[in-house]
């Protein structure tokens, strides 16, 4: 309910300097048992549009999470997504799992990400960036490096198709590696000579040990149970596909896609 306690201050105080406010588990539309008038009015005030709210980010534990129902946990519609948004923990990257009312607060895939948040919004100067900078931790995907310092050079096998996408692990990553992966992809003639070349990069788990289940109840997963899928339009067939890194890394499979656009996005599929 702390959450609901700070929006109630900015209620009742709105001239107060906060910019953001970073909930988690909180009931944001219903409380948990409501057992009196006094609780729904309380809900029908923090729920009210006002005219300049605080950013709100409401992180959810999701189905794990028995004290609350996790649907609650959902932000109003009022908040559109210029001014906050929900994030579940099952869909944070590199988190990927259910968590517990209680254990959310101390899920170091969760926390560490709320605090790299806080530090990011402090130096941000304006709303639109203290609001990309939680959109980046929590639900985006990674942005491969621009770069030409990079000392590790992988070069991917041959694939008869334009559009390719490589499986590729970082064999010591930390978090902020998972998040800001040290990763750009080239092209290069015969003499090795390459150019950076656009991609986009999602990443994906990687468990390590298919005989467990994953992820494992209570623990979530670790930063060496994620890998990246790296996906690129190469149409010069005279030249190969490479991975540049400051990291050493591994490439798990190579293979062509098919892009499929829509008219609320698009799916990339294929056979790896």
């Amino acid at each position: 309910m702390g959450g609901v306690v700070a929006r109630l201050a900015i209620r009742l105080a709105p001239d107060l300097p906060v910019d953001a406010i970073v909930s988690i588990a909180t009931p944001h539309q219903l409380p948990p048992a409501n057992l009196e008038f006094d609780m729904e009015r309380l809900y029908q005030k923090v729920n009210t549009p006002a005219a300049i709210d605080p950013i709100l980010i409401s992180i959810c534990g999701g189905v794990a999470d028995t004290q609350i129902i996790s649907d609650t946990c959902a932000l109003p519609d009022f908040v559109g997504p210029d001014n906050g948004f929900t994030v579940f923990s099952s869909g944070v990257p590199a988190a990927w799992t259910n968590v517990e009312h209680q254990a959310i607060v101390w899920c170091d895939q969760v926390r560490w990400r709320i605090a790299r948040i806080l530090l990011d919004m402090s130096a941000a100067t304006t709303r639109d960036e203290k609001l990309s900078s939680a959109k980046k931790w929590l639900r985006e995907a990674p942005t491969l490096s621009i770069t030409e310092r990079h000392q590790v050079v992988e070069t991917l096998p041959p694939v008869a198709n334009e559009n390719v996408t490589c499986i590729v692990r970082l064999r010591n990553p930390t978090p902020t590696l998972v998040a800001e992966p040290p990763l750009s992809l080239l092209s290069c003639d015969s003499s090795m000579i390459c150019e950076q070349i656009a991609a986009s990069a999602q990443v994906i788990p990687y468990p390590r040990d298919t005989r467990l289940p994953f992820p494992l109840p209570g623990e979530g997963i670790r930063n060496e149970e994620s890998a990246f899928a790296i996906s690129v339009y190469h149409a010069d067939k005279d030249k190969t596909i490479a991975i540049a890194s400051d990291e050493q890394l591994e490439i798990l499979a190579t293979g062509a896609h098919l892009q499929i656009r829509g008219t609320q996005g698009s799916w990339i599929g294929g056979g790896l």
